[in-house]
């Protein structure tokens, strides 16, 4: 409910879900999915797509897999681009 019902405001902000899940809400009132992660000792943030097309049940099956990719030790942002469609 809080991600369909998340309004613009003056700036863009962020609605964090766990594990570094984030719905990002931009003043234009756009929403994007991101996951902030940290790899190599740096910083992060990888797009899943933009809510609604990405559902929330979508959001947290894709940050499930970024997570697995991050526990073996690959950076789940190249894992993802050599994942087939």
């Amino acid at each position: 409910m809080k991600v369909r019902n998340a309004k613009p405001k003056a700036s863009d902000y962020r609605l964090t879900d766990r594990h570094g899940l984030h719905l990002f809400v931009k003043k234009n009132g756009s929403k994007l999915w991101l996951y902030s992660y940290e790899f190599g000792g740096k910083e992060k943030l990888m797009p899943y797509g933009a809510y609604p097309e990405i559902t929330v049940g979508a959001a947290r099956e894709l940050h499930k897999n970024a997570r697995k990719a991050l526990a073996r030790g690959f950076d789940p942002m190249l894992e993802n681009r050599h994942r087939p469609l």
